[in-house]
This record gives structure tokens, sequence and C-alpha cells, in this order.
């Protein structure tokens, strides 16, 4: 235990540094994924050792499951669903990998838009926090050997990148595109392939083995699980991801030649619905809204008007189904009103309250995705690339920074060039302190340090000259 650890552990939960705690951490896995990227295995092993060893890693692993994830009220099959402060430290002291796993519990939730329900297995906390604690150790390594456009369930990634990289990969020419889903994957693992393939030290295979040969635990029946990794648990994802890991090189291999594709259209069943004009209007906003916002990135204006006139169409059918014997001039003065200049607003006045839907028009496009350059990682220590990209959603020392690189793009504020690894950058406030300015984000910008001393030179110039024109 390091001197800051001996430190972190004399204190209280409540009392807790986390910043001290999530920088060792976030240290050491930066050391994991340089040696993995090395193919330095026996220092992963040391270190990944250490990780799970470290007394900042148990407060850190304890605190995801008890305090962050969102089903951290769900209990397992102890019963048990949350913990105070003094049982939380109470876990973290006691937690280990000692090879051994209590069943998960079985809960059936719906699948969105289907009849059908998918099974979540949920760990007691203490599994919760055991895997949570090999997962700070094992991502890292994997981090570093992930294929360049795998971007589910990891770190520093997102839906975004994956749809931009499928914007620039058939933007070029006509391509086809291999639409696959796996069914059930994390019910259909096998085990010791996936076992081999993650390939780590004796302790860490024995703790996987088990939660993986945990069982489930269904009505107050246990049954053994001969396959797949529970969805609910922790480490599920990451798992899940080591299984998948070589899939981009053998598509690749297997398919080396393009060729033109065809887009399937399918029937929409749109507004076939027992509504009325308001309802289908408080429907469809938050639908549309949620779209655009989501879709800004790599849509443009045009792509937006188009589907303007597509929902248009829609609405028509709809008004026409409501009112078979009605001419198209009483169907547009009912559903149709004119709000300021836009004659074709879909709107309708119930009690003075003012139904309008929203048009996918009034939503401008946005700054086009940039998607996460190869096999990047936010353990690779590129503090630099990763706050220009997270912003204070990246771990470091200095969040404001963060922030500021993300909203400056990663570039200088005075000479607009890129910041580059190793730059000195120096924070500078658009209006000094001693004439009222303060330290908040929006009177501050960030300077390359030549950029910086360059401005005070200036300003210190400039006030001499003031001076003396005075005298």
């Amino acid at each position: 235990m390091s001197k800051t650890e001996k430190e972190i552990s004399q204190v209280e939960w409540k009392n807790i540094n986390w910043a001290k705690v999530e920088g060792i951490i976030f240290k050491l896995q930066k050391r994991i994924y340089r040696a993995s990227e090395n193919g330095n295995v026996k220092l992963v092993r040391k270190l990944q050792k250490m990780m799970v060893a470290s007394w900042s890693a148990k407060l850190l692993a304890v605190r995801k499951v008890t305090q962050e994830n969102k089903g951290r009220r769900t209990a397992g099959v102890d019963g048990i669903k949350s913990l105070n402060n003094s049982q939380r430290l109470k876990l973290a002291i006691e937690l280990k990998l000692d090879g051994k796993s209590r069943a998960t519990r079985r809960v059936w939730i719906p699948k969105p838009g289907k009849k059908e329900k998918r099974p979540l297995g949920i760990p007691t906390i203490r599994e919760r926090a055991k895997q949570a604690l090999l997962k700070l150790a094992l991502e890292p390594e994997w981090e570093a050997l992930f294929e360049s456009n795998s971007h589910g369930f990891r770190p520093g990634r997102s839906t975004h990148d994956a749809i931009e990289t499928i914007r620039i990969t058939i933007s070029g020419k006509p391509k086809y595109v291999l639409d696959g889903d796996i069914a059930k994957c994390f019910d259909q693992i096998d085990h010791q392939k996936l076992l081999d393939k993650i390939n780590t030290t004796p302790k860490f295979r024995r703790q996987i083995k088990a939660w993986l040969k945990g069982g489930v635990m269904e009505n107050n029946v246990l049954l053994p699980t001969e396959s797949g990794t529970p969805q609910g648990g922790i480490c599920s994802p990451l798992l899940a991801n080591i299984a998948l890991h070589g899939m981009q090189h053998l598509i690749e291999s297997e398919y080396p030649a393009y060729s033109n594709g065809t887009i399937k259209r399918s029937r929409s069943r749109f507004g076939r619905d027992d509504v009325s004009q308001p309802k289908l209007i408080n429907t469809l906003n938050p639908i549309i809204r949620g779209w655009c916002n989501y879709q800004t990135p790599w849509n443009s204006s045009q792509a937006y008007s188009q589907l303007n006139y597509v929902v248009f169409r829609l609405l028509w059918r709809w008004a026409k189904r409501r009112h078979p014997n009605k001419g198209h001039k009483w169907i547009a003065k009912k559903y149709w009103k004119t709000i300021g200049k836009d004659n074709w607003v879909f709107s309708s006045k119930k009690e003075d309250v003012q139904f309008k839907l929203h048009k996918h028009s009034s939503y401008s496009a946005g700054q086009r995705w940039t998607k996460v350059k190869q096999n990047r990682s936010p353990f690779d220590g590129d503090e630099i690339y990763w706050s220009t990209r997270l912003g204070d959603k990246y771990r470091t020392k200095d969040p404001q920074k963060a922030r500021l690189l993300k909203g400056q793009q990663g570039k200088c504020h005075h000479c607009k060039r890129a910041f580059k690894p190793g730059d000195k950058l120096e924070k500078h406030h658009l209006l000094p302190n001693n004439q009222g300015g303060n330290n908040q984000d929006n009177n501050l910008v960030l300077l390359h340090l030549h950029c910086h001393d360059k401005i005070h030179r200036n300003l210190s110039s400039k006030s001499k000259n003031k001076t003396g024109s005075h005298k």
C-alpha cells in the first residue's frame, strides 16, 4: 500500500478524497495499457496483480456498484439492495478475488417494442464489486488489443463512432453492408474458448470461471450455466467484447471485394392507430426531438428538409383515413395552420393550449462527428486528445482544462494551431482578475506557453507606453 493509499485508508467513507483514488487507479491503468501495447505480458500481469490488491481499486470498485451503477438497488440472491457508508467500507476491506461466486438472480425484462423478454442475471453486491475490481485490471490490457472499429461497451467510444465509421466507409463508392445480428450473444458464449482467449493469470481465470459457472437462481431453483455470460454482470460487456475480438479481421479477410448493395426499406406503420391530433403530436414530438438531437452530427439540412416531406406525407395519409369523404382543402384547413411565416404547421388547439408538431428542419444540423482515431484509448495517456474529445468526462487532474480543450477543439485560442502532446498549456484570463475578472470557464482560454508570454509582453508594453504618454 502506497503512502497516499495509507492516508486514504485512515478516513471515513464520506471523507475519502476520490480525486486521489481515481488518479492512483488511472495512472496504474495507463501503465497496464502501455505494457500490453508493447507486448510485455510479464509486466501486464505484475501490474494487474498490483491493481486488484490496491486499496484504492477496492474503494473505487465498491463505489461503482453501490453508488454509481443504474441497477445498484437491484438485489441479488442474498436479498441485499443497498449498503450504508460503514458497510461500503467494510466490503472494501474484505474485497478479494477468492475464486468463488454465488449464483445470480434471474430477472426477466421486456425488450423495447417487442413482446418477448430477455433475461438478466443479477449478481450479489459483493460479486458485483469483485467484478468491478477485476475489470479495472483487465480492461486496459484489452483496450490495447481491441480492433479499431470495435466501439460497443468501450470507454471513450459510442454508437456515434460506429455510425461515422459507416459513413466514412460508404462515402467513396457503392459498397455492400453486412448487417449481422448475433442471436443470444451473451447467452451462447463458449466458456472454455472464452477462458482460453482471455489467457490471464490462474487467479483471474479461476475467478472468471467461477462467475461463468456460478449458476442462476430462478423461482428458488438453481439452474446450471453451461454457456454464456450473465447480462447484468459488471464484467459481462468486457467478456463479450473479448469473445467477439477478431471479428473485424475475419470479415475483412472473408469479404475482401466490394459489391453494389441494396437498401431494404421497411414499410412504416406510422399513424395507423384508434388517436386525436393532440395525442399524436405529443407522441411524435419527443421521438422527433430525440432522433434529431442524436443524429445531428452527421445529417445535413437537406436531409432534414427531406424528412419534413416524408412526415408530411405520412400525416396526410393519416388525415385522409380519418376523413375519407372530405376534400383536400378541408383536411388541410383542419390539421395544418399558419404560424408566423410557416404555412404548413401540423397543429391543434385544445382548451387554449397550442399543440404543434416539431419539424426536423427546425433542428440545425450539428458539427460533423469526429470518429475516434484508430486504436486510441483513454488509457493511452494523451490528455490533449482525450480532453478535447471528452471534456471533463476524461479523468484528469484538471477538469477545467479538459473542458476548455473541448470547447476550443484542441486549438490555441491565440494562434489557432492545434495543441500537440508535450506542449505547455497556460490558462489566460480574458478579463484580468485585477479588473474584476474571475476563474470561471467563460473568462478563461487555453494558450501555448509561448503565445501566453507573447500576449503578456504586448500588454506590458502597451501599459508602459500608456504610462509614458501620461508623463
